[in-house]
């Protein structure tokens, strides 16, 4: 049962990243961006946190987040800097404090399926990213000048769906450890969450690996035909 809740919010989770990813595109449909993240996020929240006491602190940062949300709609742009900085700041708490669950839920389900384990990695994974890119959407909105990008990628900047696009691209080439020169950190802090995520990425796979090797059945020893004796 449970390894099918994770499929399923794995499933939604690259749905939520293909939908963001054409962010820019979308512009004239941005409600349309904004739902599929909070459908990701109700997601997490309902397939991820077991916990009522977990349960009560993120309901309340969800619907913050909602609300925050909602109000950059009828803001003004006296206010919308400072409304995008939060919404960022809620969006990368909520998710960050997800990854942090199902880590230790990892650890903790030894006898856990594979397929429980594998879809619960993976979605935890794609959770990161997003919780990494907007800190970083966050980073660059407090200091414009942290980072350097392409002129190819100037379009996106203008706009706040276009910003979560190229971040969450560059969330996933940092994981990866893939930088392209197109997004170039250049001072703090850009270069501190640059070195922090790629960590994070490399110490994830490693962990995650283990554990899944880890808990993989010991090989039976071979049985010998009592006429080969």
């Amino acid at each position: 049962m449970r390894q099918h809740k994770l499929l399923t919010l794995f499933l939604t989770l690259i749905a939520a990243t293909i939908v963001q990813s054409f962010g820019m595109a979308l512009r004239g449909e941005s409600v349309i961006v904004d739902a599929v993240l909070a459908i990701a996020g109700a997601a997490v929240f309902y397939l991820v946190f077991e916990r009522a006491r977990e349960r009560v602190a993120m309901l309340v940062i969800a619907c913050i987040w909602i609300l925050v949300q909602l109000g950059d709609y009828a803001i003004s742009s006296k206010y919308a800097l400072a409304s995008e900085i939060a919404l960022h700041a809620l969006i990368a708490l909520f998710f960050g404090f997800s990854v942090f669950i199902i880590l230790r839920q990892t650890f903790r389900r030894r006898r856990a399926s594979s397929g429980t384990r594998v879809f619960g990695a993976l979605s935890g994974y794609l959770i990161g990213a997003v919780g990494w890119a907007n800190l970083n959407a966050m980073a660059y909105l407090v200091v414009p000048g942290a980072y350097k990008f392409a002129d190819e990628l100037s379009a996106d900047l203008a706009d706040r769906h276009g910003r979560a696009a190229l971040f969450l691209y560059y969330s996933f080439t940092q994981m990866l450890t893939i930088g392209y020169s197109d997004v170039t950190p250049l001072a703090a802090p850009a270069t501190t969450l640059s070195f922090l995520e790629a960590l994070f990425g490399v110490l994830y796979l490693a962990v995650i690996v283990s554990q899944l090797i880890g808990a993989s059945p010991p090989e039976q020893p071979a049985k010998v035909d009592s006429a080969d004796k």
